[in-house]
């Protein structure tokens, strides 16, 4: 065997060992399956036809056939490979002739000057024109065709080599794994039924995938020929490609010309005959300027075709633009990979991508247009009556019968002009309208083209690394690449300023004038401030204009630097548009929007100013914002200044070393800046949650930027750090905006509050008191509404989200890279049977979000809707509370569910867990279910409510909070008593004012034995009847019950309309009571006992010295 042969070669050479193996690879994977023969077609076909006389089973029977069947497909397939590799072997022996014919043509291929073909189809009419661009059309669909498959052939030749290589590897093994079985079918290992057949399925198998690497071979052995041969058929097709569309452009320009110069004679031809008749009869007159509009309308369409007819083209232009830089991205990503000269690359065509203005008003063209057609054909139809009888029946009677031959003569004419001219313009309505029929498809279709291009671009731009690592490597080429390039930036920029300054002066001038004007007038503007400042807070002079003027005043203190670095990246920015000068104008703007923000965050924020006198923020609040301005602008101006002048030089970013370490100096800067601002004292949300959420997602957001920086993703970090600036820019308008609001909202109620005290004054004092000097009353800014305030804030806070929205929605599409990351896998049925779906990281990521919104959520939204809709419904204070805490409840049950369906955890499968859980659960925590079950019970049967006032047990006390496990009373001593849900149900409970709030209160008199009972009844009555808060209905009542051992007792019955008036009139009444007894001499008794001694003990006696 040959495989026996290499092993004694390779003992006698070890040596050789490895060149030999890998030299003869292909052999060795096939000499294992010498032994068994190659079988023929005609033997197998043969065997197949006598498989019933083996009377195998019906499975056997069917799976010795399949062997077969197989086995001869692959020699089927053998035969084929070696026809193919001596068709190729043939081609590419022809390919260097081929090459030079098609270099030849296309040496032949002549561009054409315009010139050149405007005269070559100049004879031809406007019917002629229109075929023969047509068919240049067709001419040039086939030929875009035949480009794009070639474009297609030649990325895939490109990657010939690699994708070769890897082919021929994968075969190879599977040779190997073919090997293996037959050895196996050799050695007896085997257990499976009909090893003769299986062995020669497997050794056809191994000389077809043989036959297969062959051709590869030979492929990557001419892929360079056939590279070459097809970018020669590419140079020939552009250049055919590039000849016609000059052609056809060429014939458009004369079509539009042949059809505005025969406009213009038919507007030419009426305007002299309507010249020629002024002074003939005015029926005449009429029908001619009749004549003259329709002339004109068919002059204007005419217009309309050409430059709607040049739009389309232009269209045409861009879809072809955007069609060749997607081939270009296909193919350039199979080449590069993902190396930043693929980032580049994009960058390149990110910025070539068409900016074609379309037409807006198309859809109301058209339905004008076919109104208009409308028109016409009616028009026309009227001309086929008896419309000249008609107008001549009109002439006058005594008009001489010659002249009113002439008349009708001329009008006959002008009649048969009109039909000629309706007819042209009916056609080119028609042409018109087809036009702009094309053109709004046209337009449509580019923009979902071009927005699905740019947000692929900006996919692919996000997740590729735009630069090198910045390692040692990048540290010792430093240096170099610093200097390389400094002189890639070409540009005088301050020669620019001083040009443009000379040639722009009135615009100069202008910002200096506003710039001196903020500087001198600074005083003068802060005493206005101030005195505006001092109207805060007085009602009668406090209004809505005096924040904003003071925000307006505080702003120009802030314009002069601002306003400096904005005049000098305006004029900075040259007419040459050099790099440099562009390059320093876009940073210096970005910085001045910067500073100007910092400038008057610090304006605002300094003592005793806006925020403290206006918008009432807390001192330490304020002096804490203004503290840490200055270190936010160290790292916000340069930073912005950084972003915006590096994206200009997006193109050559790989190259730009000048940016990057100021860039993660700012960045650092800025996010230390953050953290230190956003700590307390500040507070920019009510909830803590909020707050810190915002606030560490911009502070960390720049340390994130320079991790990025430094791995070489600068596109991507600049990308995102400029949104977060635009962020910042947004929250900062978004905190004054709503501090305006609510300062507005505490105005208008102060004025409303002062209002109803002048009134409440003026109809309570009588005439002597009209003299008196009334002085503003001093109203509680906290008087404002709470639930005005709520709302606002959360209005605003959906601003804000929505505004966030808008200037991240530009990255969301990125976030699909994240689908190519598969977590974990889970088992789904569907109607097609069980199949495995995927957990995306994306997923992951959404079911994090899912549920931390629905817990935002469901700590928010109830609340809120309590304050939009519960608050008007008039509900009581225990249903709109049971139907919120519902809605907490439902909101987070569904948030929980949604995500972890996200994740795989269905419905379906998650309901048996909660049967299951729910058992377990209920024996293990049986009290804390049965609560839970209870507090459901509370919320909807309603037996307590908040603000009720219960007795359960030995507890007594007003209910204050009802949760989901247990219930909060406040007892008279304001101790809050929590009890278990379940003892509301399942324990006596007494509610005092579940349904009635009127209560009995019984007072216990005992008089004196003797004393006038009828007096006595008399004075407990009057003492009821004169009480204020004692009800005449239940009518109060006395009752004489019982002869006490003292006394004699009676009973005083009264209701009092609330609880809360219970001790408080029984305290009243007592003392009422107590007094009119005193005054009518009736005494209250008191426990009285005589004592009879018996007999007195001898030796308590007193003795007679005693006595004595």
């Amino acid at each position: 065997m040959l495989y026996q042969s290499i092993q004694r070669v390779v003992k006698q050479f070890p040596v050789s060992l490895v060149l030999l193996l890998l030299f003869l690879q292909p052999l060795y994977l096939s000499a294992a399956g010498n032994e068994t023969s190659l079988p023929t077609t005609s033997a197998l076909t043969e065997s197949l036809k006598h498989i019933e006389k083996k009377k195998l089973e019906e499975s056997e029977e069917q799976a010795l056939r399949d062997i077969i069947e197989k086995t001869i497909d692959d020699l089927n397939n053998i035969e084929k490979s070696k026809k193919k590799y001596k068709q190729l072997r043939a081609e590419y022996k022809a390919i260097p002739a081929k090459l030079k014919k098609v270099e030849a043509e296309v040496a032949k291929i002549n561009i054409p000057e315009d010139n050149a073909l405007l005269q070559k189809f100049k004879k031809m009419d406007s019917r002629a024109l229109d075929e023969t661009i047509s068919d240049k059309q067709g001419q040039l669909a086939e030929f875009q065709s035949q480009l794009d498959r070639t474009k297609s052939l030649i990325t895939i030749t490109q990657k010939l080599p690699e994708s070769t290589k890897e082919d021929i590897r994968k075969n190879n093994d599977h040779i190997e794994e073919l090997n293996a079985v037959i050895r196996d079918i050799e050695s007896g290992d085997d257990s499976d039924s009909f090893p003769e057949e299986r062995a020669q399925q497997s050794l056809a198998q191994i000389e077809f995938i043989q036959q297969k690497n062959k051709i590869l071979r030979l492929q990557n052995r001419n892929s360079s020929k056939s590279l070459k041969l097809l970018q020669a058929q590419e140079a020939r097709l552009n250049a055919q490609i590039k000849v016609l569309d000059k052609e056809v452009k060429a014939m458009e320009t004369l079509v539009i010309e042949k059809r505005t110069e025969e406009a213009k004679k038919v507007l030419d031809s009426a305007t002299k005959v309507t010249e020629s008749i002024t002074k003939k009869h005015p029926s005449v007159q009429k029908e001619a300027k009749k004549n003259l509009d329709h002339s004109n309308a068919l002059s204007k369409v005419a217009e309309k075709i050409g430059e709607y007819s040049k739009k389309v083209s232009e269209i045409k232009q861009a879809h072809e633009t955007i069609k060749k830089i997607q081939q270009d991205i296909d193919q350039q990503t199979a080449l590069l990979g993902g190396s930043h000269n693929l980032g580049k690359f994009l960058r390149k065509q990110k910025q070539i991508l068409p900016k074609t203005e379309f037409v807006q008003d198309l859809p109301e063209v058209i339905t004008n247009l076919r109104f208009n057609q409308f028109q016409l054909e009616e028009e026309k139809k009227l001309l086929e009556d008896d419309y000249i009888k008609k107008i001549t029946k009109k002439l006058p009677a005594d008009l001489p019968e010659q002249e009113r031959a002439l008349i009708d003569d001329e009008i006959n004419k002008l009649v048969n002009t009109r039909k000629e001219l309706l007819d042209s313009l009916i056609n080119q309505h028609d042409k018109l309208l087809k036009e702009a029929i094309d053109l709004a498809g046209d337009q449509k279709s580019l923009e979902k083209n071009r927005d699905e291009l740019a947000v692929k671009l900006q996919k692919q731009l996000f997740w590729i690394a735009s630069n090198d690592q910045m390692d040692i490597d990048w540290f010792k080429n430093f240096s170099g690449n610093l200097s390389n390039q400094v002189k890639a930036l070409k540009g005088s920029p301050w020669e620019s300023l001083i040009i443009n300054v000379q040639v722009h002066w009135p615009e100069a001038l202008m910002f200096l004038v506003l710039i001196l004007f903020c500087i001198f007038r600074r005083q003068s503007l802060a005493d206005y401030q101030q005195w505006q400042t001092e109207k805060v807070g007085k009602v009668q002079r406090d209004n809505l204009s005096v924040t904003p003027k003071v925000l307006a005043v505080s702003l120009m203190h802030s314009l002069p630097v601002p306003l400096a670095l904005f005049a000098l990246g305006y004029f900075i920015n040259g007419s040459d548009n050099s790099t440099l000068s562009k390059t320093l104008s876009d940073g210096f703007i970005a910085a001045a929007i910067a500073s100007l923000c910092v400038i008057w965050l610090k304006e605002i924020t300094k003592s005793e100013g806006i925020t403290t006198e206006h918008f009432k923020w807390k001192p330490e609040v304020s002096e804490h914002v203004h503290r840490n301005v200055r270190k936010l602008a160290l790292g916000l101006i340069p930073l912005a200044f950084i972003t915006a002048a590096s994206s200009y030089l997006m193109v050559e970013l790989d190259s730009d070393v000048i940016g990057q370490i100021p860039f993660m100096v700012a960045s650092l800067l800025l996010s230390m800046a953050l953290v230190r601002l956003i700590q307390p004292p500040v507070a920019l949300f009510k909830s803590v949650l909020l707050h810190y959420l915002f606030g560490y997602f911009f502070a960390l957001t720049p340390l994130a930027m320079v991790v990025l920086t430094l791995m070489g993703y600068f596109y991507t970090a600049l990308t995102v750090q400029g949104l977060l600036l635009a962020s910042l820019y947004v929250l900062l308008g978004w905190v004054i905006i709503h501090a305006l609001i609510i300062r507005n909202l505490h105005v208008a109620a102060r004025r409303l509050a002062f209002q109803r005290a002048l009134e409440k004054r003026a109809a309570s004092r009588d005439a002597e008191q009209t003299q008196e000097v009334f002085e503003e009353p001093t109203i509680d800014i906290e008087a404002i509404s709470s639930q005005s305030t709520r709302l606002i804030n959360a209005a605003m806070l959906a601003v804000l989200v929505g505004v966030f929205y808008l200037i991240w929605s530009s990255l969301l599409p990125v976030f699909e890279y994240l689908n190519t990351f598969t977590l974990w896998e889970y088992k789904s049925t569907t109607e097609t049977g069980t199949e495995l779906v995927p957990i995306k990281l994306k997923d992951f990521l959404l079911s994090l979000v899912i549920f931390g919104v629905s817990m935002i959520l469901s700590r928010n939204l109830p609340g809120l809707l309590e304050i939009a809709i519960l608050s008007k419904l008039r509900l009581r204070q225990g249903t709109a509370y049971a139907l919120t805490t519902m809605v907490r409840y439902v909101i987070s049950g569904v948030g929980i569910i949604m995500a972890l369906s996200t994740l795989g955890l269905e419905w379906s499968k998650l309901q048996w867990l909660v049967a299951a859980l729910g058992v377990g659960l209920g024996f293990g925590l049986q009290e804390i279910f049965a609560n839970f079950i209870s507090g459901l019970i509370i919320l909807f049967e309603r037996p307590v409510r908040i603000g009720d006032t219960v007795t359960i047990g030995d507890q007594h006390g007003v209910v204050s909070l009802i949760r989901i496990r247990a219930t909060t009373i406040t007892d008279w001593d304001n101790k809050e008593i929590i009890i278990p849900n379940k003892v509301f149900v399942t324990d006596q409970l007494i509610n005092w004012s579940l349904s009635n709030p009127i209560t009995r209160v019984i007072i216990n008199v005992g008089v004196a034995y003797g004393s006038d009972l009828d007096l006595t009844r008399k004075l407990l009555l009057k003492a009821a009847h004169e009480h204020p808060k004692v009800l005449h209905d239940p009518a109060p009542d006395v009752f004489f019950l019982a002869f006490g051992d003292s006394t004699l007792n009676h009973e005083l019955r009264i209701h009092v309309q609330e609880l809360r008036d219970r001790l408080p009139v029984i305290d009243q009444l007592n003392r009422t009571i107590n007094q009119l007894f005193a005054k009518h001499n009736i005494e209250i008794a008191f426990p009285q006992q005589d004592i009879h001694i018996k007999e007195w003990p001898q030796q308590m006696l007193p003795s007679p010295e005693d006595e004595g």
